[in-house]
């Protein structure tokens, strides 16, 4: 053992198993910059290692010349951030080592994407987590959860099958291996070494990785969804998302794979003309991208990268493949699979059937009342543009001609809870007693999530809450006068069951059907199983196009 200081905090990532360079472990943009980098090697850094160094250029800071616009001052201020990574051997496997930045020179197709994580799970306390990093697959929403005090890993709220665990964090069940560590594509670890004892740290976290001790543990939530590991099932998975790209289908979305505590400037997505924007999608990349949507294949999704610039938009401080920042999923031979993190997994067979059923239970039938959305057109000739009327043109037109109240954009003061409030619904039926929620489009998985939450939640506040109820019957009368008024109040006291029903306007598919995406229903199945205690809860849809 070497000689100990202090505690140290370090960053592993484990590489897949291949013979390439270790140059080549590096992104394109790394190994450009590799004829001015510092390069070291250290023959006895495990079973070999290699430095690299890249020096930081010296900036100016992007703010500092509209501050010069409106105070006088003269200094010059410069930036400097240098990076470094370690590439070395130790036993069978390579690791990689960061500093700074480091971890941004790192190709990610070369490096194992769970290495961290599932480490992590292996030797964390259960019963000692002090954060938890998850997205959700139907909302594309991620969030950090984090306690002051390590706590029960249950106690998270881990119960969403959707749920994707990213990152744990907490303190050892041993303190023979680390103090604490936080996982997820690489290891962090707290422990008292030197850096020359890395390498044996590395191949006892590697031995981790391979353990299935968390399935012992309450980690063990994170089988709900099953990683397919064939390779050939993830060829053929792969060819499926390409021909749903190049048919822009609307099945799939970017989402950044890690949540940035650094504050971001801007984005970049490299190989598709995108600069300096202050958020991505998947449909800016399709427009941008040279050759359409028609023209991608695997190679330039993998190549093509989102880079992350920080407030002074000089230093990139984090990046992703497209492919690896890509979240949906699709069903082949009856069987539904989830891409996420550039990983593929398979969803349990059982819950399939379920939201597929839970849907058509609750699917209406077209209602005359909702007729097909406006194409309205500016200007004229080859300058013409055309376009459907919005949604809130559509829910007054509709709510006016059925004599329906159109609650569209009327938010309503929640009490004690600070914000603009909630609307109650797009239209009110009153006589047939539904809060009608309208969306324009079937086709994304988040958006549709969005509605059905948003529709349990309103409803639940109506069931639950008096004063709400008074500020939304005040609302009411202001809008559309007292008699209005009067007759919510009356079906809201006289016992009848309320229908929260979900309408959503689209071109039907192919066979003349309407669908959503898989997993919106698993959100609608949820939301259903939540309000079918108090409501009825309807699905229908409003035919659009011809």
């Amino acid at each position: 053992m070497g000689s100990v200081a202090k505690q140290k905090t370090y960053s592993l990532f484990l590489a897949k198993p291949s013979t390439i360079p270790d140059e080549d472990l590096l992104t394109e943009n790394a190994r450009a910059r590799l004829v001015t980098a510092i390069k070291a090697s250290a023959p006895n850094f495990g079973d070999g290692g290699e430095l690299f160094i890249f020096p930081g250029a010296d900036h100016p800071p992007k703010w500092l010349s509209e501050v010069k616009g409106v105070f006088n001052i003269k200094t010059t201020l410069l930036g400097k951030s240098h990076s470094a990574v370690v590439i070395f051997k130790q036993g069978n496997n390579r690791f990689a080592l960061t500093y700074g930045y480091g971890h941004v020179m790192l190709d990610d197709a070369q490096f194992v994407s769970d290495f961290g994580l599932r480490t992590c799970i292996n030797f964390v306390d259960d019963a000692g987590v002090k954060s938890v990093e998850r997205s959700n697959l139907a909302s594309a929403i991620r969030d950090l959860s984090q306690a002051a005090s390590g706590r029960s890993f249950d106690s998270y709220g881990i119960d969403d099958v959707l749920e994707v665990i990213q990152r744990v964090s907490g303190a050892s069940r041993s303190s023979s291996f680390a103090a604490s560590a936080s996982g997820a594509r690489a290891l962090k670890i707290s422990k008292k070494i030197s850096l020359e004892d890395v390498p044996e740290t590395a191949e006892q976290a590697e031995k981790l990785y391979r353990s299935n001790a968390y399935k012992d543990t309450q980690f063990a939530v994170i089988d709900q969804l099953s990683p397919v590991t064939d390779p050939a099932i993830c060829d053929h998975l792969d060819g499926e998302l390409l021909k749903s790209l190049h048919n822009e289908s609307n099945s799939f979305e970017i989402s950044a794979p890690e949540i940035r505590a650094t504050t971001v400037a801007y984005y970049n997505i490299r190989g598709a003309r995108v600069f300096g924007h202050t958020d991505v999608s998947l449909d800016l990349y399709l427009k941008n991208v040279p050759g359409g949507a028609g023209g991608l294949d695997l190679d330039k999704l993998k190549r093509h990268r989102i880079e992350v610039y920080d407030h002074n938009g000089h230093q990139e401080i984090d990046g992703w493949s497209i492919y690896r920042a890509l979240i949906g999923s699709l069903s082949i031979a009856g069987r539904r699979y989830a891409i996420h993190e550039g990983r593929w997994y398979q969803v349990d067979g059982s819950l399939k059937d379920a939201a597929e059923k839970a849907f058509e239970d609750r699917c209406v039938p077209l209602d005359p009342i909702f007729g097909p959305l406006v194409e309205k057109v500016s200007g004229e000739g080859k300058a013409a543009k055309r376009a459907l009327e919005s949604e809130y043109d559509y829910n007054r037109r509709t709510a006016a001609q059925a004599d329906l109240i159109c609650l569209d954009q009327e938010l309503v003061k929640v009490p004690a809870r600070p914000g603009r409030g909630i609307e109650l619904c797009d239209i009110l039926d009153v006589e047939k007693r539904r809060y009608i929620h309208i969306k324009k489009s079937s086709r994304q998985s988040s958006t549709l999530s969005h509605l059905f939450k948003q529709g349990r939640n309103a409803a639940a506040m109506v069931q639950g809450d008096a004063d709400f109820r008074k500020n939304a019957l005040d609302l009411v009368g202001d809008k559309y006068g007292d008699q209005d008024r009067k007759a919510l109040e009356s079906a809201w006291n006289d016992g009848s069951r309320w229908t929260v029903e979900f309408r959503i306007a689209d071109i039907p598919r192919p066979n003349g059907s309407f669908n959503i995406p898989f997993f919106s229903k698993l959100t609608f199945r949820e939301e259903c199983r939540l309000l079918l205690p108090t409501h009825d809860v309807g699905i229908g849809f409003i035919k659009t196009g011809t």
